[in-house]
């Protein structure tokens, strides 16, 4: 009895499954973008590869085969059937959750140092306040109460003289509108 189906836009049947079958070249039917691009790299298989995986195991292919047809190695397909049949499930675990390196008290004195001297580098701010914890950790604590470090916009040194000729202008004309301020400019 023949049965046809498809894996990644290629059409199979299960006589080119069967051992000895020296017809193991099967021709693309469809366009698929996993067979007219290379495979995206993600690390992770998707569940459809693993549904396909377990079902090429399935119809006697080996896990060469199995890695050919589906673009990835050898190894990734044999360590997931591997977990597949130790678990009898194709869902990934969990991931742990990071440890989190600054405690309560340690992050209300980063802000409160932050704060303090705002032109700190964040390795400086590190190395005073929380030694134990990496600079990526500290940037990414700071966000949490709205306190962004960047470096300091470039700005104009205004004199003593400037300061006030500024401020008597501003006192000046604080009660005009726009249009007495276009009219006199």
């Amino acid at each position: 009895m023949s049965m046809d189906f498809k894996v990644l836009g290629q059409s199979y049947s299960s006589d080119q499954w069967q051992p000895g079958n020296s017809s193991k070249h099967p021709t693309s039917t469809i366009n698929h973008p996993s067979t007219t691009m290379p495979p995206e790299k993600t690390g992770n298989l998707t569940e459809f590869e693993k549904g396909q995986i377990v079902a090429l195991k399935e119809k006697s292919r080996t896990f060469s085969e199995i890695g050919k047809i589906l673009s990835h190695p050898k190894s990734t397909v044999l360590s997931f059937y591997n977990r597949f049949q130790k678990r009898g499930d194709v869902k990934n675990l969990p991931m742990p959750r990071i440890y989190q390196f600054i405690d309560t008290r340690t992050h209300r004195r980063l802000v409160r140092e932050s704060k303090k001297a705002r032109r700190l580098p964040l390795s400086e701010l590190r190395s005073e306040v929380a030694p134990h914890a990496s600079v990526k950790t500290i940037k990414r604590a700071l966000p949490s109460v709205n306190i962004k470090k960047w470096r300091a916009r470039k700005r104009a040194f205004l004199k003593d003289e400037h300061a006030v000729k500024r401020l008597a202008w501003a006192k000046k004309y604080k009660d005009w509108t726009r249009e007495d301020l276009e009219g006199h400019l």
